[in-house]
């Protein structure tokens, strides 16, 4: 009898583990790329799960990707019943387009649902401006300028950092000097390649800007100060 017990139990234990390990059958999420000159090939999309199964609540990082072919087509096979989102390119700070999620719910088995996306090209220059304790700011009180020149400040574009984050329009191909205002919109300070800004323009570094592409420049606040971008210093170390 107790041979015959651990059978059925081993039996039962082999039942639940095909079970678990089985493969899911369920929706496909899938779709095309595009921007202004058609199919987009290389763009990585990637698909989040909201945990609480319904959309815009408990939805984590994306966790799975996809890169789209030459017809600009990406698929998500076997996804379960539940909320997601999906996004591209999943990767921004790597290309030169604007971010962009859209909901998918999944609600029952063999369900097909077909998400496009149509790219825009984003900002040529995007970063954060931190306090000298690195943390992002949270108002809105400085503001950068995208200058051709340093020797004077003109009418060149002008963004708002807003909570520490300051976005370029699209800037045509160039060298571009960047210079932090405050809100009143008096000038603080040009980027350069020293810890501690000058006003001086022969002290200000330009930079460049291809097209279609997207740099970071960061900054770190001291005392009012802009230092030099993040990326600088660890180039220095």
């Amino acid at each position: 009898m107790t041979r015959k017990y651990v059978l059925v139990f081993f039996s039962v234990l082999v039942v639940c583990f095909l079970g678990l390990v089985a493969p899911v059958l369920a929706a496909t999420i899938s779709g095309t790329v595009t921007d202004s000159n058609g199919p987009v090939e290389g763009i990585s999309v990637g698909i989040g799960i909201c945990l609480s199964g319904y959309l815009g609540v408990g939805c984590g990082l994306v966790f799975v990707t996809a890169v789209t072919g030459t017809d600009g087509m990406y698929m998500f096979l076997d996804r379960p019943a539940g909320g997601y989102y999906v996004a591209a390119p999943s990767n921004w700070k790597d290309t030169p387009y604007v971010y962009q999620n859209k909901d998918a719910l999944v609600t029952e088995e063999g369900q097909n649902i077909q998400i496009d996306f149509q790219l825009e090209l984003g900002p040529s220059i995007r970063g954060s401006i931190y306090q000298a304790d690195g943390e992002t700011l949270t108002d809105d009180t400085y503001r950068v300028r995208f200058q051709e020149s340093c020797t004077v400040l003109g009418d060149e574009p002008e963004v708002a950092a807003v909570s520490g984050l300051y976005s370029s329009p699209v800037l045509p191909a160039g060298d571009y000097y960047l210079a932090l205002l405050n809100e009143a919109g008096e000038f603080i300070g040009w980027r350069t390649a020293l810890e501690i800004p000058s006003t001086n323009c022969a002290d200000a570094v330009s930079v460049h800007v291809d097209e279609n592409q997207l740099m970071a420049i960061n900054f770190i606040l001291k005392n009012q100060i802009v230092l030099m971008p993040i990326y600088h210093m660890l180039l220095r170390n």
